[in-house]
């Protein structure tokens, strides 16, 4: 976490006229806040919204969009401060890696582990999004940070659990206590792995 402090409430439809308009002022995309405000999050400090930021997705790949700070509010750590509310928010839902396109933002994204991929890269889900469809310039780089180790080259892991720990009933019967995050099994114990619980490799 940075050394700033703030407090991060999600966002309903009372403020979609705000996050409107803190979008526009900054020449970002804003046309499709009002069908799916919950994507958002403000930042207060002393209980004044200081800026917002964005994470759009269901999957374990989601994007990271529209994290904006207020120009008054500028130089004093906020926008770190709403990127890591963010991201530790998704890594414990179990979220393993976040996307972004930017025009202006690449090296504050850059030095914040983001790395830049060909757009055509992201995966599907990510693609699909009006984000990227529709909303951000063919010239704006894109990136992508891990926020979980991805597993090795031939190992497997089952689907994220959002829960904080569950039973898992494999396809002989056999129960397994679940931690949330989910488990991975290595290339070393594939086959028994595969007999027992019916995982699938991963590509």
């Amino acid at each position: 976490m940075s050394g700033e402090t703030i407090t991060i409430q999600q966002a309903d439809d009372s403020h979609c006229s705000y996050i409107e308009a803190l979008l526009e002022r900054n020449d970002l995309p804003s046309r499709n806040i009002r069908s799916k405000p919950d994507c958002f999050y403000l930042g207060y400090e002393g209980g004044d919204p200081v800026g917002i930021a964005g994470i759009e997705g269901d999957e374990a790949e989601q994007l990271l969009r529209s994290v904006v700070v207020e120009r008054s509010a500028r130089g004093n750590g906020f926008g770190t401060a709403l990127c890591d509310a963010l991201e530790e928010r998704a890594s414990a839902d179990g979220v393993e890696a976040l996307f972004l396109l930017t025009t202006t933002a690449a090296d504050f994204f850059a030095d914040r582990g983001y790395a830049e991929i060909e757009r055509s890269a992201a995966p599907p889900t990510i693609q699909a999004t009006t984000e990227f469809g529709e909303l951000c310039p063919a010239t704006a780089t894109c990136m992508r940070k891990f926020l979980q180790e991805p597993p090795e080259k031939g190992s497997f892991r089952l689907p994220v659990l959002r829960t904080e720990e569950m039973m898992f009933q494999g396809r002989f019967g056999v129960s397994l206590f679940v931690q949330k995050g989910g488990l991975a099994a290595s290339a070393a114990s594939r086959s028994v792995v595969s007999r027992k619980f019916g995982l699938s490799r991963t590509r």
